[in-house]
């Protein structure tokens, strides 16, 4: 969780794609 986006991807899966970490 170092910004946003990876905060997003946790809680939207589809965004892991765009968020690989």
């Amino acid at each position: 969780m170092s910004f946003p986006g990876e905060l997003a991807a946790y809680q939207n899966p589809q965004l892991r794609a765009l968020f690989p970490k």
